[in-house]
């Protein structure tokens, strides 16, 4: 079973996700801090759904973690995020 790590710090979305994601047959794990990011990118995930607003930092820590680690470089990323900071991009 392939297993996705959502990144969200809201429960609601984070759930919704899940929910769907579940029933589609996939494994998730979820994150709401970019700390507990860091460490659940230890179970080797297949995609990451990544929120770029994080109570702890931003998601682009997470990102680039993911892209500079040798066994996660290649790891499907989809960032969702309310983010309106444009200098952020």
């Amino acid at each position: 079973m392939k297993k996705i790590l959502i990144v969200e710090d809201d429960l609601l979305l984070e759930s919704l996700s899940a929910e769907k994601l579940g029933k589609a047959g996939y494994s998730v794990v979820a994150a709401a801090t970019v700390a507990d990011a860091l460490k659940k990118l230890e179970e080797q995930p297949e995609a990451v759904l990544l929120d770029l607003l994080l109570p702890d930092g931003d998601g682009l820590t997470v990102l680039e973690a993911i892209r500079k680690h040798p066994d996660l470089k290649m790891v499907p990323v989809v960032v969702f995020s309310n983010l309106s900071d444009e200098a952020m991009l």
